[in-house]
Parts: C-alpha cells; structure tokens; sequence
C-alpha cells in the first residue's frame, strides 16, 4: 500500500547556510511579514532541530561558526550565539538586507536593497553603518549580495549591473572596470 506525503507548510527558502557536517539552518519568508528559521542536527543531518518563526521576511543568513548565526531580512538583523537555539533582534532597521558576508571570524558585512551597507568588528554582535542607503527612487542602488575575499577586499553586487569593488574594507567603493558605463554610476 503506497503513501502519498504533501508538503503543506511551504514557504520560500531564502538563504541557507552550512554550520559543520553536521548542521545547516535556512531562512525563508514571504509576503513581507512572515519568515522561518530552520535548524538541522546536530544528530542527524537535515532532521529538524528547531523551527521558529518570525513577523517579517528573512532573506540571509551566515555561521561564523558552530555557535554564533546572523541572519537578516525586511527591516532585522538577528543575531545566535547559541547555535540558533534563540536569537536576538539588533538595533539596525533601515533597509531590507538581502545578503551577509564574514570573510574573518569578526569582521562580516551587510547589504540592503536601498543602498545600506553595514560592518560589523566584533562578530555580528554590533553592527556601524558604512554607507547609508536612499529611498526610493532614482538614485536608490538596489544591491542584491555582497562577497569579500579577505576583510578589505571586496565586491557589492546589484540591479542595472551595478559591480562595485572595496579595497579598504568598504570605506571606499568604485566600479569595476570594463562594465559600460551607463549601467555603474556610483551616483
């Protein structure tokens, strides 16, 4: 006799990261104003350890190691350093982050859709702004991920073919040569 199983509690999966070989966490949102997070093993990869949910989209999230978890979406930034068992909401609400990147064990970086960039020194524990976004409109920069290879190079990515480099640690950014130039405007 066959079994049919069906999902029914289906959300989008918006981020996922891997902890060790044996724990994962993914965070999922829609419509704005619903998000998951998802923790799996640690004895069994891909059981469910912990679900929680959340009033707002999640869309990122990073395991600087096997304790400490960011994650961010519409308006939050979210920090565990529990291994995801429970997490605290930090004072950073001005855009909604898309994408997070720790290149060290301290240093990790953030971006928003509306041209936020935030850094953090110390883990995710605090986070500085190091560019403020617009709203929207023309001018708005809609970055979509950010990726750095060591803790001042890096590269910000976005909508309209916006490719932005760092070489000091997101003090400064500029374009990356060769893309046309009515599609990289730092403007």
């Amino acid at each position: 006799f066959p079994v049919t199983k069906y999902r029914i509690d289906y959300v989008w999966h918006r981020g996922a990261a891997l902890v060790d070989g044996k724990r994962a966490v993914i965070v999922s949102g829609e419509s704005f104003s619903f998000g998951e997070i998802r923790s799996f093993g640690p004895d069994y990869f891909w059981a469910l350890d912990t679900q929680q949910m959340l009033p707002v989209q999640l869309d990122a999230v990073w395991a600087i190691d096997a304790q400490n978890w960011v994650a961010c979406g519409l308006g939050w930034v979210i920090r565990s350093s529990d291994g995801g068992a429970s997490w605290e909401r930090l004072p950073v609400t001005d855009d909604w982050f898309t994408a997070i990147h720790f290149p060290t064990q301290k240093i990790g970086y953030i971006c928003g859709r509306t041209g936020y960039l935030l850094k953090t020194t110390d883990g995710g524990r605090t986070w500085q702004q190091i560019r403020q976004g617009g709203a929207f409109g023309e001018k708005r920069k809609v970055f979509r991920s950010v990726w750095f290879s060591t803790a001042d190079k890096g590269l910000l990515v976005g909508e309209d073919g916006i490719i932005w480099r760092t070489l000091d640690g997101g003090e400064s950014w500029s374009p990356v040569e060769g893309m046309p130039s009515d599609v990289n405007s730092l403007s």
